[in-house]
């Protein structure tokens, strides 16, 4: 059997035909020419299955049961052959079909005993294979026909169908089924399934209106192909909705691949309804119908290319978490979640999945390495670059092991090359050129060998960090490497010469474009305009708008983007002499031009035309030719009315009340970023009481609020001493149905503004909605709060920190205090607020000195010396520690309630210690600091170790020595009376100067665990 095997794996059906015939003839043949092993009367016990000979007792029974025909081999030699050839049957039939060769396929089964499992076989190979050739002819000829139903023929001609591709030939087999009568419910799932992948969707759900004339039920097989096919055509979405919804009330009942096609078809169908898909998930738990990785997965899909709610993430990832304590997801899960994560605005979620990712499967695939980079190139903060690099390292590490084989892994390189790439985009957001030109360079050296993608990113990396030689040296190395450049690469060449004003460079490429005959698009204009406006000059302007010129004669239509340029170019103009007035007509006709031809103008086309206005006194024009342009094109109504009053917020808050009521007048909808906007600017100029009409009205047309405005709303409320407002808005914000965090925008902290330049659209705001320009720099507490549920709508803690001053002050303790536990909970931002915020502290403290809770009074002032601490080793290298303070009246305060209270009197010296140390360095931040000496010269001691004769010191190292000899005294004369002090102190009884921390920075962290007390108040606000 060795020969046979061999010619079975090389495919030569031929020989493997031919060896089957002469055994069959070798069977038939007398007693004696039988093979030696099978001769005698011992054929019962003949060889054990290990051997690979059959065993005779199976050979006599079948004997008995098969009865071949009297033209073929006996029945004997066929049931002999069956048992031989176990396990090789569906692979000689796959060779067979695979070489067209249907006579050969059939001959061989009537070599083989009559039965049905072997023909049923063969019709599967044929069905699989695609051929409708091979298919037709096996059916032509009858003997396969014969010994399977007739149903599975008709199922395994469409299933054939399906994998050919032909819808047409599916539908004339269905027809053919129906005209022999042939009408079964698997036959129709056949059909279904056939018309559906082929692309006859329509066709497909008519088959059904075919089953219900016929009497023929449906089955949930029969249900989930339906669905399957309205997946691949969107006019069938409500279609497949409303049989879902039948199959809940009627039946049959919906299971596990329902739930995957029902998703599936929803990320198909695209922006699916996230409370449908709610819906969906609850209906399959009642059901009973439990998920796994694939339904987790399509249902993963789905929610990325839906209308992201708080309540959908929550649900999705709760979803996760119970299919994970049931049964690890596989790694297509974890590679849609982390598509998710970014989809959603929640990148730093990422940190939190990785691990369980790494914990279920140690070692990741290229699609989860890609995902997990494409999160951290999102949002580069610190931890996800940590983590970026951490698994980069392990990338590396499997890759070259992966590489140490006989035999790189071609088929994993495409994958390797595109996670790759991706780590290389995470250093470039991050800033970091350097380490993407290692990658490449680690690439280049390692493999996999870079693409174009790999030096587009270099090229851009460089670009972003102004750095043209070095993006021209890799644009060079691509050339070597005989990579094509493309549109995106001379893209981002224009850019770094747009970010360094090299008006002729981008002139070289631009025309190197197009020498090169690479097609020049809007964005390789609208880069050669950036540069020309960044340059400045009265020319390169003037040429900005050359360009615009050329963008329009080779029919290339300029965009939202093009025209901000065009805008820009005007502003610069405003400022050249006797230009103004033709670049403020100039602005005009460009807005009016871009409304015309349905160019919707960004926030950042109406900040630079109010600016231009605003300057040359024509606001009130440019308001005016809004209005007329917004009225003549009713489709961009809404939108641009709404970016006009963003844009106007900043310039004029009133003026841009009026305008969204205009819009409200109007009947238009005003956007939630809108209402964000305003909500933020009218509280930071004072105008607490428009700013909550306006975040109340937004929440009563069920507007979502962000973050930003939330908080700036509770910090002019505090001002405008209205605590009990501002708690209201903070109780509504962190509601269990609250909106979902949005991170972005400003703050009382001082994070960004909210009405950065940038197209937001007619879409609320959700989290993570703002482009990725718009996310701060830092991790921090001024643009976060952590210890609190990530599901609530949290304010910036400096609001919160308002709310606590503003309740420390009217005397409400016990609602300051509960509210104070939330900025114990952040110490990064307690310690940052020690430095901006000390009234809050020095609100508490003496507001619990009066309430007789000198306990509770302690406790803050421990807790702002631990902070203080904080923050004095937060400053960075190089820059001046800064260290934070309290008032000397309320440290005296607070002194005074230890003294009245025996359990207390000892923390006395803590704060006099606290007190002096502030004196300290007040005292010696007002001394006269000498500077530094120069390193050129040297002590004399120096020289004369160095030098047998020592030179004359210079006038200027006597001078340097007289300098520091009188602040050497006047430092021993502040310690004599320092030591005077004491002596009086002790001799009037009140103990010297005790400083309990040691001083300095350290004092405040050593202090903040001092105190211990049975008795603590602080018990009663926790």
């Amino acid at each position: 059997m060795a020969s046979f095997d061999a010619a079975l794996n090389a495919g030569r059906k031929a020989e493997c035909l031919a060896r089957i015939r002469a055994l069959t003839v070798a069977l038939d043949a007398p007693h004696d020419v039988l093979p030696t092993w099978a001769r005698g009367a011992g054929l019962k016990d003949a060889a054990p299955r290990g051997s690979g000979q059959p065993l005779w007792a199976a050979v006599l029974y079948k004997q008995r049961v098969f009865r071949g025909p009297s033209n073929g081999p006996s029945t004997a030699a066929r049931v002999y052959l069956a048992e031989a050839l176990r396990g090789r049957h569906q692979a000689l039939l796959r060779a067979c079909v695979a070489g067209g060769d249907a006579s050969a396929a059939v001959g061989y089964l009537r070599l083989l005993p009559p039965d049905g499992k072997f023909a049923s076989s063969l019709l599967k190979e044929a069905a699989a294979s695609g051929s409708l050739e091979v298919m037709r002819a096996i059916l032509e000829d009858g003997y396969v026909a014969e010994r399977v139903p007739a149903a599975y023929c008709h199922t395994a001609l469409l299933t054939c169908c399906r994998h050919a591709g032909n819808a047409a030939a599916a539908a004339a087999a269905l027809e053919a089924a129906w005209g022999a009568g042939v009408r079964s419910v698997a036959v129709c799932n056949a059909a279904i399934e056939a018309l559906g992948v082929c692309g006859d969707a329509q066709g497909a759900w008519r088959v059904r209106t075919r089953m219900k004339a016929s009497g023929l039920g449906l089955e949930t097989q029969t249900c989930n192909a339906l669905i399957r096919a309205a997946a691949r055509d969107a006019a069938l979405a409500q279609c497949a909705r409303d049989l879902y919804s039948h199959m809940r009330s009627r039946g049959p009942v919906p299971d596990a691949l329902t739930l995957s096609a029902l998703f599936d078809a929803a990320a198909r169908w695209g922006a699916p309804d996230a409370a449908w898909l709610l819906d969906v998930l609850a209906d399959a738990k009642a059901s009973g119908v439990q998920t796994n990785s694939r339904v987790l997965f399509m249902l993963l899909q789905a929610a990325c290319g839906a209308s992201l709610s708080q309540p959908l993430l929550t649900a999705v990832f709760a979803e996760v978490a119970a299919m994970r304590a049931r049964s690890p997801p596989d790694r297509s899960v974890y590679s849609a979640l982390l598509k998710l994560c970014a989809a959603a605005g929640v990148p730093e979620r990422a940190a939190e999945f990785w691990p369980q990712a790494l914990e279920d499967h140690r070692v990741p695939d290229s699609h989860m390495y890609l995902e997990l980079f494409r999160c951290c190139a999102a949002s580069p903060t610190p931890k996800l670059l940590d983590i970026a690099a951490a698994a980069g390292a392990q990338m590396k590490r499997a890759w070259s092991k992966a590489c140490s084989g006989a035999q790189r892994p071609a088929n994993e390189e495409e994958g390797q090359r595109r996670a790759m790439n991706a780590l290389m985009n995470v250093y470039a957001a991050a800033g970091d050129a350097a380490a993407a030109a290692g990658l490449l360079a680690n690439m280049q050296r390692q493999g996999p060998s870079p693409s174009a993608i790999s030096y587009n990113t270099i090229i851009a990396a460089h670009a972003q960090a102004g750095d043209v030689a070095r993006a021209f040296r890799a644009f060079r190395a691509m050339r070597a490497a005989q990579l094509a450049p493309c549109g995106a690469t001379y893209g981002a060449l224009l850019h770094a010469c747009g970010k360094a004003g090299d008006t002729a460079g981008a002139e070289r490429l631009f025309r190197e474009m197009r020498a090169a005959g690479v097609p020049q698009g809007v964005l390789i204009y609208t880069s050669l305009m950036h540069a020309c406006v960044t340059c400045g000059t009265p020319e390169s302007l003037a040429r900005a708008f050359e360009v615009l010129d050329e963008m329009e004669a080779a029919s290339v239509a300029p965009t939202a983007v093009t025209y901000g340029c065009a805008l820009s170019a005007c502003e610069r103009l405003c400022q050249v002499p006797d230009r103004g007035p033709w670049a403020v007509q100039r602005a005009f006709e460009l807005y009016r031009q871009a409304c015309n031809r349905g160019v919707t103008p960004t926030d950042g086309c109406h900040n630079v035309l109010i600016r231009i206005c605003t300057a040359t006194g024509q606001l009130d024009e440019a308001l005016e030719l809004v209005k007329e342009l917004a009225r003549a094109h009713r489709s961009m109504q809404a939108d641009t009315l709404n970016s006009v009053v963003r844009a106007l917020a900043p310039a004029s808050v009133l003026r841009a009340l009026r305008m969204r009521s205009l819009v409200r007048t109007l009947g238009l909808p005003v956007f939630a970023d809108t209402d964000a906007v305003l909500v933020g600017t009218a509280a930071r100029s004072g105008l607490s009481a428009e700013a909550a009409d306006l975040y109340w009205q937004a929440r009563q047309d069920g507007a979502e609020p962000s973050r930003a405005a939330g908080s700036d709303l509770i910090i002019a409320l505090c001002k405008a001493s209205q605590p009990r407002e501002a708690l209201r808005v903070l109780e509504d914000m962190t509601a269990a149905d609250a909106a979902a965090e949005d991170r972005f925008g400003s703050s009382g902290a001082g994070a960004r503004g909210a009405f950065a330049e940038a197209a937001i659209g007619r879409r609320r705001v959700g989290r993570g909605a703002a482009p990725v320009l718009q996310r701060p720099r830092s991790s921090g507490s001024q643009s976060g709060t952590s210890g609190l549920q990530w599901d609530k709508l949290v304010p910036h803690l400096t609001a919160i920190g308002a709310l606590v001053h503003s309740f420390a002050c009217s005397g409400d303790l016990d609602t300051a205090f509960r509210l104070y536990r939330q900025v114990r909970d952040d110490p990064e931002g307690a310690a940052a607020m020690t430095l901006t915020h000390r009234p809050m502290f020095q609100a508490l403290i003496e507001a619990a000195c009066r309430s007789d809770s000198t306990a509770c009074a302690l406790k803050v002032f421990d807790d702002w010396k631990a902070f203080a601490a904080r923050a004095a080793k937060g400053a960075g290298d190089g820059e001046p520690v800064q260290e934070p303070r309290l008032s000397n009246v309320t440290l005296a305060y607070l002194e005074a309630c230890c003294r009245e209270e025996a359990a207390f009197e000892w923390r006395v010296y803590d704060v006099c210690a606290a007190m002096r140390q502030q004196s300290e360095r007040r005292r010696q931040s007002r001394l006269a600091h000498p500077r530094k000496q120069s390193h050129h010269f040297l002590d004399v001691d120096g020289w004369q170790e160095a030098e047998d004769t020592v030179p004359a010191p210079s006038p200027i190292s006597d001078r340097h020595a007289a300098l520091r000899a009188r602040l050497l005294a006047r430092q021993e004369e502040e310690r004599e009376r320092g030591r005077r002090q004491d002596g009086q102190d002790t001799a009037s009884g009140r103990g010297p100067r005790v400083d309990r921390g040691g001083g300095g920075g350290k004092a405040f962290a050593a202090a903040g665990s001092g105190y211990s007390d049975p008795e603590d108040k602080w018990a009663e606000f926790n």
